[in-house]
C-alpha cells in the first residue's frame, strides 16, 4: 500500500513541484487548498506525513501541527520555515522536521523517506 502524503504549501509553484516528485516517487499525495481543509482531510484519513509551511494565511503551519497533535494525529511532519525562525522553536513537536524555504528537492526526498521508513 503507498503511503499517504499532505502538502499544505500556498505557493502552487513549489505545491506542484512537490505534488509531482513525491508522486512519482510512489507516494499518495493530497493537496488541500487551505488549513481548515487540510485538518479535516487528516482527522478523517489515514496519513503517513504532513508536509507544511509555516507561513500559511488563516492558521499557519505551527498551529495547524499544534491542533494536529492535540488531537492526537501523530503523523511524522516537514514544517517549512520562515527565515526568521529556527527549528529550535519547534523542538516540542515530536517527529518534525524543520527547513527553510528554499530547499533542495532531494534533501527533502530524503527526509521523506527518512521520517516514513522507506
Amino acid at each position: 500500500m503507498r503511503k499517504s502524503i499532505l502538502i499544505l504549501e500556498n505557493d502552487p509553484e513549489i505545491k506542484t513541484i512537490l505534488k509531482d516528485k513525491l508522486e512519482n516517487c510512489g507516494f499518495d499525495v493530497r493537496c488541500p487548498v487551505d488549513s481548515y481543509v487540510a485538518l479535516e482531510h487528516a482527522q478523517n484519513n489515514v496519513l503517513d506525513l504532513i508536509i507544511l509551511n509555516d507561513d500559511m494565511p488563516i492558521i499557519n503551519g505551527e498551529n495547524t501541527l499544534q491542533i494536529l497533535r492535540q488531537q492526537n494525529v501523530d503523523i511524522p511532519a516537514i514544517l517549512f520555515l520562515s527565515k526568521i525562525k529556527t527549528a529550535q522553536d519547534f523542538s516540542h513537536f515530536k517527529a518534525c522536521v524543520c527547513m527553510h524555504k528554499p530547499f533542495k528537492i532531494d534533501l527533502l526526498i530524503s527526509e521523506v523517506h527518512h521520517l516514513l521508513n522507506t
